[in-house]
């Protein structure tokens, strides 16, 4: 499959678009995702029956993807930098191209 790219600069592949709720900006979200860098190794990765998360709390390219599933949906994002930590002073992983596998699980 190849990635489609948004204006913002994310790239990412929908591999199930699901068929439940699409999240927006106020929303809670339950999601799995893994998520590793551009050699493969892994950095994070939530339990397989997900993790809740605020969208306002998530990392911009993370949140953008995430509105482009609905509910049972599962994506792989390819997040550039200055979507991800770049503004991060704390963050390893500041000027790293992040990639996550995610499923939505749920939306509230």
């Amino acid at each position: 499959m190849n990635p489609q790219k948004s204006n913002t600069g994310l790239y990412y592949i929908i591999k199930t678009e699901g068929t439940g709720n699409t999240p927006n900006e106020n929303s809670t979200i339950t999601t799995y995702y893994k998520g590793y860098n551009t050699d493969s190794i892994s950095f994070d990765e939530s339990k397989p029956e997900g993790i809740e998360f605020k969208m306002d709390m998530l990392i911009e390219g993370f949140k953008e993807g995430m509105t482009y599933l609905k509910e049972g949906g599962e994506a792989t994002f390819i997040i550039p930098s200055k979507l991800a930590y770049a503004n991060s002073t704390y963050s390893a992983l500041r000027y790293e191209v992040l990639i996550f596998d995610v499923k939505l699980i749920n939306v509230n």
